[in-house]
């Protein structure tokens, strides 16, 4: 009989040696601190190596380590590779080998709650103390390049083994030499022995305690022998054992068993690396022979103000010892004994006092020999508290997102079924008996108290409501205290038709007169942001609203030629805002200068002089250049100069000037070409 594959954790923990290794702090890619006589050990199958305890892979290198090289020789002879270890390099290559049982286990063992995740862990921790949860499966060390396995060994054989690191550059760093191991090794295991046995008439119990000290079992063989002179067979293996106080216990279920035979067990003792050791001592176990008995008949069950009562009829009394009583809140599962009473009564009330919560009885009969019989089938019945619970307390409300929220305190009774909100348009002061609610709320859970109502509140009226607890038996108490909130007047209404045009360079703005529709607008408030930003606020243009009637703005502060995105929101009397009206986008156009009037270049002063008509304000930007090239500032001056003396000219050549008026920033075109040769 073989069982399913047990959980990754303890099987680790107990294999001394590699748990010994699995401890010790690591380097991030080598672990020179590992003894000489801890790093190779004889197994059943080969010589096993620690690589040194990093998980590493040309795509996943750790301190530039790529793999482990692992070397032999006898000793005084040359050393000679046996192979380059190096981890698998995805989560598919690490899972799709293993069985489907040890692919569900392995993320939770780390931890983790899916192969992904698992994989990421493995990346992240790379060392072997972060991975002691999982390598104790000689598949996943393997996988992962934490040990590295000699097979090519016969007996007799005596090696010394090397482990290097290998770089991403293919240079081979950090050696460590092992001591010399034979092959194969004599194991002092820890001792394994009988602790008990249970025996019934389909199952046998086997109790194994494993002996703590320097070579503990990681897992435990099961052997088997039917009748005196049966051949002893191996029927099982057990991977996972129990601590228990000081000691370390393994238990083997064996259901292969009938009534009225004979079986005897013993285990053999296996290490991580699946050397065995000395067998346990051999336990005999005897099943017991089935006593027919009757089962009891009439089997009833009703809520009573005392609990449940389970009642019965059992027609030979005498034959029996007990009438035991299970219970169980499903159908199939969770049978918990709550009574074992003498064969010759007939009934049995169950303190269970969990209001209308469905619970399943049967029962069994036990013999003189303490044999007990199959169950009858299941009754059911429920308890029901005729007691209504306590109103809720603390009930609080106020204004929520998209409603009115309501809260309360939890109500201390047990078994509550949930609650219900309820909901009056009468102010709370006019409450009285007999005043008819709305139901505001489904059943709510016994665990929510809080409600969203988003029946909507009329502006500047209030409304009421109340809360009512209702037990797990359907009693309804009493409402709580009534609680009002009131609806503040409704906000001014939004601007409509807003609608725009440039002129002048400037942006003139008019929208619809709110005022023929709500007494209560005093004004606009004119909002403007650049165009194009759309995460930016649109921000108040004006530090007073716009007094209503008006409906008109014109914007002189925007630049010529950006544009803007303009919105308009309503003010009333206590100074509440609308929301903003939906945006218009303009651009006011960008008026340009004239450039200088009357340009002139005449030689002079040692070079040429320029002059053109003065102009009252802004100013004047000479370009210079010569045949050929083209226009490059020569200076600025203030246009009320009416001229400037290039002294920079050099005789002989001539010189083309252009001039352009600058006004608040603007730059006029480029005025006519004049020239002189100084």
């Amino acid at each position: 009989m073989i069982r399913p594959a047990p959980l990754l954790v303890l099987a680790a923990a107990l294999a001394a040696p590699l748990a010994a290794l699995a401890t010790r702090p690591a380097r991030a890619a080598a672990q020179n601190a590992v003894p000489a006589d801890s790093m190779a050990w004889a197994g059943a199958d080969g010589i096993y190596v620690w690589l040194g305890g990093t998980v590493v892979s040309p795509a996943h290198p750790v301190e530039g380590v790529v793999a482990h090289r692992l070397e032999r020789r006898r000793p005084g002879g040359d050393w000679r590779g046996v192979a380059d270890f190096r981890a698998v390099e995805s989560a598919e290559a690490l899972f799709a080998p293993l069985d489907p049982a040890l692919q569900r286990l392995l993320p939770g063992a780390l931890g983790q709650s899916d192969r992904d995740a698992a994989w990421a862990y493995i990346l992240a921790h790379p060392t072997a103390d972060s991975l002691a949860p999982i390598i104790g499966d000689r598949q996943i060390r393997r996988l992962l390049g934490i040990y590295g396995v000699d097979r090519d060994v016969k007996d007799g054989d005596r090696w010394e083994y090397r482990v290097s690191d290998v770089t991403a550059g293919g240079a081979v760093v950090r050696p460590r030499t092992s001591t010399v191991v034979a092959y194969p090794s004599t194991i002092a295991f820890t001792p394994v022995r009988t602790l008990r046995v249970e025996q019934g008439d389909s199952t046998v119990d086997v109790w194994w305690h494993i002996e703590r000290g320097s070579h503990p079992a990681r897992s435990l063989e099961v052997w088997r022998r039917e009748g005196r002179d049966g051949r002893f067979e191996k029927v099982d293996s057990i991977d996972f054992f129990l601590v228990v106080g000081d000691t370390v216990q393994a238990r083997w279920r064996d259901s292969d068993v009938g009534p009225d035979r004979q079986f005897s067990y013993y285990a053999v003792p296996r290490d991580v690396f699946f050397n065995r050791g000395a067998p346990s001592d051999t336990v005999t176990a005897y099943t017991v022979p089935l006593l027919s008995l009757s089962l009891p008949d009439s089997v009833r069950a009703a809520g009573t103000e005392e609990g449940i009562r389970v009642s019965w009829r059992y027609p030979e009394p005498e034959r029996a010892r007990t009438i035991r009583v299970y219970r169980s809140l499903s159908l199939d599962s969770g049978w918990v004994r709550v009574a074992e009473i003498p064969a010759r009564d007939t009934a049995f009330t169950d303190p269970w006092m969990e209001a209308m919560r469905v619970v399943y009885y049967r029962l069994t009969v036990t013999s003189v020999r303490g044999d007990e019989s199959p169950p009858t089938g299941a009754v059911f019945a429920h308890f029901r508290n005729p007691l209504a619970p306590a109103p809720p307390a603390g009930v609080q409300v106020g204004a929520g997102e998209g409603g009115v929220r309501l809260s309360w305190a939890p109500a201390g009774d047990a078994g509550l079924r949930g609650y219900r909100v309820y909901r009056t348009d009468a102010p709370v002061d006019t409450i009285e008996p007999g005043l008819s609610w709305l139901t505001a709320s489904p059943l709510l859970g016994p665990a929510d108290t809080t409600f969203l109502d988003t029946a909507a509140l009329v502006p500047g009226r209030a409304r009421t409501w109340a809360v009512q607890a209702i037990s797990a038996s359907g009693v309804a108490s009493g409402l709580s205290h009534p609680v009002q909130l009131a609806a503040p007047p409704a906000p001014p209404p939004t601007p409509t038709g807003l609608h725009g045009r440039v002129e002048g360079g400037a942006a003139e703005l008019l929208w619809d007169d709110m005022t023929e529709s709500d007494l209560v607008v005093a004004g606009y408030v004119v909002l403007r942001r650049p165009a194009g930003a759309a995460g930016t606020e649109l921000r108040p243009l004006t530090p007073q609203p716009v007094p209503a009637p008006h409906n008109a703005f014109r914007d002189t502060t925007a630049t010529p030629g950006e544009a803007y995105e303009y919105a308009v929101r309503s003010v009333d009397y206590l100074g509440r805002s609308s929301p903003a009206s939906a945006p218009i986008r303009l651009r006011p156009e960008l008026r340009r200068p004239a450039p200088p009037p009357a340009p002139r270049a005449v030689p002079g002063g040692g070079g040429v002089v320029v002059t053109w008509d003065p102009v009252a304000t802004g100013t004047v930007r000479i370009y210079r250049y010569q045949v050929g090239g083209e226009p490059g500032r020569l200076a600025e001056v203030a246009a009320d100069a009416g001229g400037y003396a290039d002294a920079a000219a050099a005789p002989g050549r001539r010189y083309y000037y252009r001039l352009a008026l600058v006004l608040d920033g603007i730059e006029s075109e480029l005025g006519p070409e004049v020239s002189a040769k100084p």
